[in-house]
């Protein structure tokens, strides 16, 4: 598990102990039992990943214009 990292057991959120290689350990109850492990990214990657996504656009854009420039000449 990372930092990150969540461990819901049966609708609810744990705190588990880790083993050597960092697994989860959980008691379960008898039955069915449902473990959803998600990974929740960070405010600062989804910023970063749209600075990354207008920049790849605005340099698109640019290229355009360029080419546009230099087939009119």
């Amino acid at each position: 598990m990372y930092h990150q990292s969540q461990l819901i057991l049966n609708g609810k959120k744990v705190d588990p102990t880790l083993n050597v290689i960092g697994m989860p350990k959980v008691t379960s109850k008898r039955g069915e039992n449902t473990a959803i492990l998600s990974f929740k990214i960070s405010p600062i990657f989804n910023a970063l990943l749209y600075i990354s996504l207008v920049g790849w656009i605005g340099l698109m854009f640019y290229g355009l214009v360029q080419l546009i420039k230099h087939l009119r000449n």
